[in-house]
Protein backbone atom coordinates (compact mmCIF):
# COMPACT_ATOMS: atom_id res chain seq x y z
CA UNK A 1 0.00 0.00 0.00
CA UNK A 2 1.08 3.25 -1.25
CA UNK A 3 1.55 6.18 1.61
CA UNK A 4 2.21 9.43 2.64
CA UNK A 5 2.38 12.39 5.29
CA UNK A 6 1.59 15.23 3.64
CA UNK A 7 2.05 18.66 5.14
CA UNK A 8 -0.56 21.58 5.17
CA UNK A 9 1.79 23.60 3.33
CA UNK A 10 0.81 21.10 0.13
CA UNK A 11 -3.23 20.97 0.74
CA UNK A 12 -3.13 25.07 0.91
CA UNK A 13 -1.26 25.41 -2.46
CA UNK A 14 -3.48 23.38 -3.65
CA UNK A 15 -6.53 24.53 -2.78
CA UNK A 16 -5.86 28.36 -3.25
CA UNK A 17 -4.61 29.12 -7.11
CA UNK A 18 -3.14 32.12 -6.13
CA UNK A 19 -0.70 30.26 -3.46
CA UNK A 20 3.08 29.51 -5.05
CA UNK A 21 3.30 26.09 -6.34
CA UNK A 22 -0.38 25.52 -7.39
CA UNK A 23 -0.07 23.74 -10.20
CA UNK A 24 2.76 21.12 -8.61
CA UNK A 25 0.29 20.81 -5.67
CA UNK A 26 -2.48 20.01 -8.35
CA UNK A 27 -0.27 17.30 -10.18
CA UNK A 28 0.77 16.05 -7.20
CA UNK A 29 -2.44 15.23 -5.50
CA UNK A 30 -3.99 14.15 -9.18
CA UNK A 31 -1.46 11.64 -9.01
CA UNK A 32 -1.78 10.59 -5.55
CA UNK A 33 -5.76 10.23 -6.21
CA UNK A 34 -4.97 8.24 -9.79
CA UNK A 35 -2.33 5.77 -8.06
CA UNK A 36 -4.72 5.32 -5.18
CA UNK A 37 -1.97 6.50 -2.71
CA UNK A 38 -3.26 6.99 0.77
CA UNK A 39 -2.08 10.47 2.12
CA UNK A 40 -2.31 11.24 6.30
CA UNK A 41 -2.46 15.01 7.76
CA UNK A 42 -2.66 15.37 11.71
CA UNK A 43 -6.04 17.13 12.82
CA UNK A 44 -3.53 20.10 13.46
CA UNK A 45 -2.54 20.22 9.85
CA UNK A 46 -6.38 20.25 8.87
CA UNK A 47 -6.86 23.12 11.30
CA UNK A 48 -4.18 25.08 9.64
CA UNK A 49 -5.34 24.33 5.86
CA UNK A 50 -8.87 25.19 7.15
CA UNK A 51 -7.92 28.58 8.79
CA UNK A 52 -5.93 29.60 6.15
CA UNK A 53 -8.95 28.69 3.25
CA UNK A 54 -11.75 30.20 5.38
CA UNK A 55 -9.68 33.53 5.26
CA UNK A 56 -9.63 33.31 1.75
CA UNK A 57 -12.76 31.60 0.41
CA UNK A 58 -16.41 32.57 0.29
CA UNK A 59 -19.00 30.84 2.39
CA UNK A 60 -20.29 28.22 0.12
CA UNK A 61 -16.58 27.44 -0.85
CA UNK A 62 -15.90 26.75 2.60
CA UNK A 63 -18.84 24.46 3.45
CA UNK A 64 -17.66 22.39 -0.15
CA UNK A 65 -14.08 22.16 1.21
CA UNK A 66 -15.24 20.79 4.61
CA UNK A 67 -17.45 18.37 2.54
CA UNK A 68 -14.82 17.19 0.20
CA UNK A 69 -12.11 15.90 2.88
CA UNK A 70 -15.06 14.26 5.13
CA UNK A 71 -15.22 12.15 1.75
CA UNK A 72 -11.55 11.93 1.08
CA UNK A 73 -11.50 10.54 4.92
CA UNK A 74 -14.39 8.05 3.82
CA UNK A 75 -13.34 6.63 0.81
CA UNK A 76 -9.68 5.89 2.40
CA UNK A 77 -7.81 9.13 0.38
CA UNK A 78 -6.82 11.18 3.25
CA UNK A 79 -6.68 9.99 6.60
CA UNK A 80 -7.02 12.45 9.37
CA UNK A 81 -4.41 11.93 12.93
CA UNK A 82 -5.66 12.32 16.01
CA UNK A 83 -3.44 13.79 18.31
CA UNK A 84 -4.29 11.74 21.24
CA UNK A 85 -2.25 10.71 24.55
CA UNK A 86 -0.54 8.65 23.00
CA UNK A 87 1.24 10.37 20.52
CA UNK A 88 1.83 12.74 23.74
CA UNK A 89 3.67 10.51 25.10
CA UNK A 90 5.32 10.05 21.78
CA UNK A 91 6.23 13.99 21.19
CA UNK A 92 7.32 13.78 24.60
CA UNK A 93 9.84 10.96 24.04
CA UNK A 94 11.25 12.00 20.08
CA UNK A 95 10.57 15.51 20.32
CA UNK A 96 14.49 16.67 20.01
CA UNK A 97 14.88 14.27 17.08
CA UNK A 98 13.93 17.53 15.31
CA UNK A 99 15.19 21.45 15.99
CA UNK A 100 12.22 23.30 13.78
CA UNK A 101 9.52 24.74 15.23
CA UNK A 102 6.24 22.97 17.05
CA UNK A 103 3.25 22.61 14.09
CA UNK A 104 6.55 21.27 12.21
CA UNK A 105 8.09 18.89 14.47
CA UNK A 106 4.05 17.50 15.08
CA UNK A 107 4.06 16.52 11.16
CA UNK A 108 7.83 15.05 11.28
CA UNK A 109 6.50 12.99 14.25
CA UNK A 110 3.71 12.30 12.35
CA UNK A 111 5.76 10.13 9.77
CA UNK A 112 8.69 9.24 11.69
CA UNK A 113 5.91 7.60 13.95
CA UNK A 114 4.14 6.36 10.68
CA UNK A 115 7.59 5.54 9.26
CA UNK A 116 6.11 7.09 5.69
CA UNK A 117 8.35 9.51 3.92
CA UNK A 118 6.64 13.50 4.48
CA UNK A 119 5.47 15.67 2.03
CA UNK A 120 6.03 19.31 2.05
CA UNK A 121 7.04 22.78 0.57
CA UNK A 122 8.61 24.01 3.82
CA UNK A 123 12.44 23.71 3.18
CA UNK A 124 12.97 24.41 6.90
CA UNK A 125 10.50 21.55 7.65
CA UNK A 126 12.41 19.57 5.29
CA UNK A 127 16.01 20.46 5.95
CA UNK A 128 15.36 20.27 10.20
CA UNK A 129 13.59 16.94 9.78
CA UNK A 130 16.15 14.98 6.82
CA UNK A 131 18.48 12.92 9.51
CA UNK A 132 15.50 10.93 11.07
CA UNK A 133 12.62 10.81 8.26
CA UNK A 134 12.45 11.27 4.18
CA UNK A 135 11.25 14.35 3.61
CA UNK A 136 10.40 15.93 0.08
CA UNK A 137 8.43 18.34 -1.59
CA UNK A 138 5.75 17.19 -4.19
CA UNK A 139 7.92 17.98 -7.36
CA UNK A 140 10.69 15.77 -6.18
CA UNK A 141 8.58 13.03 -5.31
CA UNK A 142 6.67 13.46 -8.77
CA UNK A 143 10.33 13.06 -10.17
CA UNK A 144 12.23 10.55 -8.05
CA UNK A 145 9.22 8.61 -6.34
CA UNK A 146 8.78 6.35 -3.61
CA UNK A 147 12.21 6.35 -2.01
CA UNK A 148 13.76 2.97 -2.09
CA UNK A 149 11.66 1.38 -4.87
CA UNK A 150 12.78 -2.07 -4.96
CA UNK A 151 12.54 -2.28 -7.87
CA UNK A 152 15.30 0.65 -8.83
CA UNK A 153 12.82 2.65 -10.64
CA UNK A 154 12.86 6.68 -10.46
CA UNK A 155 9.92 7.73 -12.44
CA UNK A 156 6.54 7.07 -11.17
CA UNK A 157 5.23 10.29 -12.77
CA UNK A 158 5.62 12.08 -16.41
CA UNK A 159 3.96 15.40 -16.97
Amino acid sequence: MKQLVVDSSVFISNLISGETNHASSRRFFSFANKNNITLYLPMSGLFEVLHVYLRKSNKQKRDQLYQKIINANMKGGIRLINLEATFLLYFVAFHELFSIKTADTVIALTAHRLKLPLITWDKQLIKGSQKNITAMDPETFLTDGFPGRPDGRAHLYTP
